[in-house]
């Protein structure tokens, strides 16, 4: 709608200008008919510069002749009538510089009119604000690392158990492997948790805890892995929280000089 009206306006301001440069161009000729002459009915020259030829061709005297004629042979009938002719003229310029006027304020009411229409609308609007949209991408991007994460830790404690499963115990090895993690269990910081089952083959060893809570896992990750390090030195852990917000966790050791085996992704 906004666009219409410009349009509109812009059309209207076009024919208004060409009816005044019609009405300016006529003007012209007829002054230039009624001034004054030589005798060889040219007009006088002036100092500015060169005479111009007037823009449109205006009337011949010898169209109003028929009456008194001055002193330079134009009729005194003739020059009455191209004032008046002037005079009606003018008034038609001014009438149409006041419809001009009054179209231009026209247009600007509409405009203004348009705008606040718009505003409105605007206000109308649900506002997005663009930090909701960076805090909905961010946890977007949370929640994907998170599961990615969780597919890879799951992949991984099923390679170990396969890896376990098809291991032989290798006694010497197993033997005081399973003496260290028990003793370990022993100290004052890892008695809170409950232990449940260690098993220990040629190269892997798997322990199966449960903590009160997250918090107590946290702790019992970070001191028994220092306490197993020296014949233990890689671990990982698979946890569970279960409904009364205890954690099951399932650790699983590798052999110094050995490695986890790689997961099929």
């Amino acid at each position: 709608m906004h666009r219409t009206r410009a349009m509109t306006s812009s059309s209207t301001r076009q024919r208004i200008f060409a009816i005044i440069t019609a009405v300016a161009t006529l003007v012209a000729g007829l002054l230039y008919a009624t001034a004054p002459t030589t005798d060889d009915g040219e007009p006088p020259p002036t100092e500015v510069g060169p005479r111009e030829a007037p823009i449109a061709q205006a009337p011949t005297l010898e169209s109003y002749r028929g009456g008194e004629e001055d002193a330079h042979g134009h009729g005194v009938d003739d020059i009455g009538a191209l004032r008046r002719e002037v005079d009606l003229l003018r008034e038609d310029l001014d009438a149409v510089h006041r419809r001009l006027e009054q179209l231009a304020r026209r247009a600007g009411e509409t405009e203004r009119q348009d705008v606040a229409h718009n505003s409105t609308v605007s206000d109308g609007m649900p506002t997005l604000d663009p930090s909701d949209d960076l805090a909905a991408a961010h946890e977007a991007e949370r929640q994907r690392i998170e599961a990615e994460s969780e597919q890879s830790t799951r992949a991984q404690a099923e390679a170990n158990e396969a890896a376990l499963q098809s291991e032989t115990a290798d006694t010497a090895w197993s033997g005081e492997a399973h003496d260290l993690i028990t003793s370990a269990f022993a100290t004052q910081d890892l008695t809170a948790a409950s232990v449940a089952d260690v098993e220990c083959r040629a190269t892997l060893c798997r322990v199966e805890v449960t903590h009160k809570n997250p918090q107590a896992r946290a702790v019992f990750e970070r001191q028994f892995t220092l306490a197993v390090a020296h014949l233990l030195p890689r671990a990982m852990v698979q946890a569970v929280e279960n409904e009364d917000g205890s954690t099951s966790a399932v650790f699983y050791l590798a052999r110094d000089g050995h490695d986890f085996p790689q997961p099929k992704l």
